[in-house]
C-alpha cells in the first residue's frame, strides 16, 4: 500500500460523490419537469376542451403519470444523501490517514484504510475513468441522447393528445 493509492482512493470517492450528486439533480429535475408537464396537460384540457382527444389524452396523462412513479420509486429507493453522506465520511477519514502518515504507511494505517474501503460503497468503472481522465463508459456517450429523449418525450406525447385544426 503507497501514499499514491490511498490519494488516488480518495480522488475516486470524489467523483462518486459527484456522479452521485448528479444523479440526484437529475431525478429531482426530471420529477419537477414531468410534474409542470402533467399540470400543463391538465391545464391545457380545461382551457381548450374540443381540441384534446379523447382517446389518447387519458393515456397520455398515464404515461406520464407512470414516467413520475418510476422516477420517484428510484429518487426514493436509492437514498442519494445517506450514500454521500457515507462516502464523504470515508474519504475524510482517508484524508485523515494521509495526513497522520508520512511518504511510509504504517501496517496499522493499512488495515484501517482497508476496513474503511470495505465499508464504503464500491466504485463503479465510470468513477475510476473519471480519476484517469477517461471518457468512454457507454454510459457516459449514452448520456446527452438520454437526456435529449427525457426533455423531447413530453412534447411528442402532446402532440399525440391535441388535436391542432380544432383549436
Amino acid at each position: 500500500m503507497t501514499r499514491n493509492e490511498m490519494y488516488r482512493k480518495v480522488l475516486i470517492y470524489e467523483k462518486m460523490i459527484s456522479r452521485i450528486e448528479n444523479e440526484s439533480k437529475l431525478f429531482n429535475y426530471a420529477l419537477i419537469y414531468y410534474s409542470v408537464c402533467l399540470i400543463a396537460y391538465s391545464l391545457f384540457a380545461v382551457i381548450f376542451p374540443m381540441a384534446i382527444d379523447q382517446y389518447w389524452f387519458p393515456f397520455c396523462n398515464i404515461m406520464i403519470s407512470v414516467v413520475m412513479l418510476v422516477f420517484s420509486v428510484i429518487n426514493n429507493h436509492t437514498n442519494f444523501q445517506e450514500r454521500i453522506h457515507k462516502i464523504s465520511k470515508s474519504k475524510g477519514e482517508l484524508n485523515k490517514l494521509l495526513a497522520q502518515n508520512g511518504v511510509h504507511i504504517s501496517e496499522e494505517a493499512q488495515v484501517k484504510y482497508y476496513s474503511i474501503v470495505d465499508n464504503t460503497e464500491r466504485e463503479t468503472q465510470e468513477d475510476i475513468n473519471r480519476v484517469d481522465q477517461v471518457e468512454t463508459s457507454f454510459y457516459q456517450l449514452m448520456r446527452p441522447i438520454i437526456y435529449i429523449v427525457m426533455v423531447i418525450m413530453p412534447f411528442v406525447i402532446f402532440e399525440w393528445c391535441v388535436d391542432w385544426s380544432k383549436l
